[in-house]
């Protein structure tokens, strides 16, 4: 099993995290970030120093803070998971590794004026979105864009259909 974790309230103390994550709250939607818990309890997404696995301390998911979506998947499933995770956080190439999107919130979430980025950059729920593509999950959306409310959206729509389509 594992399980997406979507924070609806900053957790931070300084003041500019606060602003940074209520911006985007009332930008995008209902959450501002996105992690995916393994069945070992470690976590992985995207965060500002770039993808990265994190401890269950490390990210300190408090009640109340965050909605969570359990999603049943095979061992085999789950190993295809950590497998792509690594390939996420090692950068298939040197010069294509992934870091954090600022530049993408920014830009592309906020209605700010264009300004180019590189199309590796990935946001929090983007890195999600690609890991439940590698088991089938939400493989008809493109992971670029996808916000923490349009994943919570998405994967709560999908999910049902999935677990229909895993029982066959």
């Amino acid at each position: 099993m594992v399980r997406i974790y979507l924070k609806k309230r900053p957790g931070h103390v300084q003041w500019y995290y606060i602003l940074f994550d209520r911006i985007i709250q009332a930008v995008s939607g209902r959450y501002i970030h996105a992690e995916l818990e393994f069945s070992d309890g470690r976590f992985f997404s995207s965060r500002g120093e770039g993808p990265a696995w994190a401890s269950h301390e490390e990210v300190n998911p408090q009640p109340g803070d965050w909605d969570v979506i359990p999603i049943s998947v095979t061992k085999e499933q789950e190993k295809l998971m950590v497998n792509q995770a690594n390939i996420i956080v090692a950068g298939a190439f040197t010069k294509m590794r992934p870091a954090y999107g600022w530049r993408k919130i920014f830009f592309d979430f906020l209605p700010l004026p264009l300004v180019v980025q590189r199309p590796v950059d990935l946001i929090c729920s983007e890195t999600v979105t690609i890991e439940l593509q590698c088991v089938g999950l939400l493989v008809g959306y493109v992971a670029e864009g996808v916000s923490p409310t349009d994943l919570g959206s998405l994967v709560r729509m999908e999910l049902p259909l999935w677990i229909r389509y895993q029982k066959r």
